[in-house]
């Protein structure tokens, strides 16, 4: 199974997230079309859902693969514009904030555990973080789009 976000600023309906059959490259289910803007999208450790960004309510939601509902709601009020997300061993949830130049970590229940950067080009600092990714040993890699760089946290 691979998941999509579909984003499309023109046609409003194509908001969504798409899930694929790996082995056959097809869809097989479509979830909260028109209901999202979906920028950035991770499966939980668990694989049973998934977490979004949705830049429409600037909020992160995480979605059950089961049922397609949202399943719990993190950061309302506290996003600018929610980008990229990331999960990562611990189950914590990264998300970067390309409006407020910084990276948020919650916990897998959606408290936040802590906020990194702020705006500006020396190293700890960000213009436009988009995707977040982690490796095998949780450290955070930050795509920064305005400084044209990869940042690892």
């Amino acid at each position: 199974m691979v998941v999509i976000c579909e984003y499309d600023n023109a046609n409003r309906k194509n908001n969504r997230l798409q899930i694929f059959n790996v082995d056959e490259g097809k869809p097989i289910n479509s979830l909260l079309q028109g209901q999202i803007q979906p920028l950035g999208v991770a499966v939980t450790r668990d694989q049973q859902s998934v977490v979004v960004t949705d830049c429409k309510e600037k909020r992160v939601k995480i979605v059950s693969l089961a049922t397609g509902s949202v399943v719990a709601e993190i950061g309302k009020g506290q996003f600018g514009w929610p980008y990229g997300v990331a999960v990562n061993s611990k189950g914590h949830i990264i998300v970067s904030d390309a409006f407020n130049d910084s990276v948020a970590v919650f916990s897998a229940e959606g408290k936040k555990i802590r906020t990194f950067g702020s705006t500006g080009s020396h190293p700890e600092q960000f213009r436009n973080p988009y995707h977040v990714a982690v490796d095998s040993r949780d450290k955070i890699y930050v795509s920064d789009c305005g400084n044209n760089c990869v940042k690892v946290g």
